[in-house]
C-alpha cells in the first residue's frame, strides 16, 4: 500500500446501506411470516366454504391477504437487490481510498502530499507516479521519410547527451501509427526496450537514436569523395588507385553498404592500396581535372 484516503464520508454510506439492508431483510422475514398465517387463513376459508359454513365476504378478504402480502414481499426483494447494488458500488468507492502499487517498482514522482484535499469528479487524481527502472522504454520520433525505412526487429543503438561515446543497444518493437506535427513536420514516434540494470539511465533523459538499416563488419571501405558514379543501381563506381609506379589510374569497383561518409568495396580493391580523394573522372577531350589530389590508405 502506497497512500491511504480519508474515507470517513464513504465509510459512513457503506454503514448506512448495510444497516438499510438489514432492516429490508428483516421486513421480508415479517412479511413472510404474514404470508404463511394468510395461506393458513385462506385454506380454513376454503374448507368451510365447501361446507357453507362461511360467508363468500370472508373468503375473499382471505384470498386479498395472501395476494397482498405476496406482492409486498416480491417489492421488499426488489428493494434489497436494489440496496445491495447501492453497497457493491459504495463498498468498490471505500476501496479506492487505498491505493495499492500495480506493479514493483520506484516512485518516481508524488503528486500529491499529506493533508491535500483530492477532487474526483471530473477525473481522476494522480497521487504519485511509480517506474520499473531495470527496463526503459526509449521513445524517439522520426521523420516521415525515414519511418518507411523501419521494421520491427531491426536493431536500434542511442547515446546519452551525459555519455555520448556510449552505446545502448535495443530492438525495435513498434512505430506508433498516429504521427505529430511540429511546425509543419510530421513525425512518429518509435518505441523500443533497453535493460537497465544498474539504474544508470533515468526518466526524461534525451538520447540521439540510430536505426541499424544494414551492417557489414571486417571489411574493406573508402570515403564516398573518392567515389565516382558509374552505375548507381548496380552500385558500381569508379575510384582513382596508385599504381606500383605512383601513378593514378581508374578502377571500377563494387560498393555493398555505404552512408553518408563511408563505403563498403565488395570488389575490386584490396586493403593497403592507396587510392585518390576528390579525383574526377576525365573531361571530354582528354583533358584531366585539375585538382590536387589527397591520397588516403585503405
Amino acid at each position: 500500500m502506497l497512500a491511504e484516503i480519508d474515507a470517513t464520508v464513504q465509510l459512513a454510506r457503506v454503514e448506512a446501506s448495510r444497516a438499510q439492508l438489514k432492516g429490508l431483510q428483516a421486513q421480508l422475514a415479517e412479511r413472510e411470516a404474514q404470508l404463511e398465517l394468510a395461506q393458513h387463513q385462506f385454506q380454513r376459508q376454503q374448507r368451510l366454504r365447501s361446507q357453507s359454513a362461511t360467508s363468500e365476504e370472508a373468503y375473499q378478504s382471505a384470498l386479498a391477504s395472501v395476494k397482498v402480502t405476496q406482492a409486498q414481499i416480491e417489492m421488499l426483494k426488489a428493494q434489497i437487490q436494489q440496496t445491495e447494488s447501492s453497497l457493491k458500488g459504495e463498498e468498490a468507492t471505500l476501496g479506492y481510498a487505498r491505493i495499492y502499487a500495480p506493479m514493483a517498482g520506484t516512485v518516481v514522482s508524488l503528486e500529491a502530499r499529506e493533508g491535500q484535499t483530492l477532487n474526483a469528479n471530473q477525473q481522476a487524481p494522480i497521487i504519485l507516479r511509480i517506474a520499473d527502472l531495470s527496463t526503459m522504454t526509449v521513445w524517439t520520433q522520426v521523420s516521415e521519410a525515414d519511418v518507411p525505412k523501419l521494421r520491427e526487429g531491426m536493431e536500434v543503438y542511442f547515446s546519452t547527451l551525459g555519455s555520448p561515446n556510449r552505446r545502448w543497444h535495443g530492438t525495435l518493437s513498434q512505430v506508433l501509427p498516429t504521427p505529430e506535427v511540429l511546425n509543419n513536420v510530421v513525425l512518429y514516434t518509435a518505441l523500443f526496450d533497453v535493460a537497465n540494470p544498474k539504474q544508470e539511465l533515468m526518466t526524461q533523459m534525451s538520447a540521439q537514436v540510430f536505426f541499424v538499416i544494414a551492417k557489414a563488419e571486417d571489411v574493406v571501405t573508402v570515403p564516398m569523395a573518392a567515389l565516382n558514379p558509374v552505375d548507381r543501381g548496380a552500385k558500381r563506381y569508379q575510384v582513382q588507385v596508385l599504381t606500383a609506379g605512383g601513378v593514378p589510374e581508374w578502377r571500377e569497383v563494387k560498393v555493398g553498404v555505404s552512408n553518408r561518409v563511408t563505403a563498403e568495396i565488395t570488389e575490386g580493391l584490396q586493403v593497403g592500396e592507396k587510392i585518390v580523394i576528390g579525383g574526377q573522372r576525365p573531361l571530354a577531350g582528354g583533358e584531366a581535372a585539375n585538382r590536387s589530389p589527397r591520397f588516403r590508405g585503405l
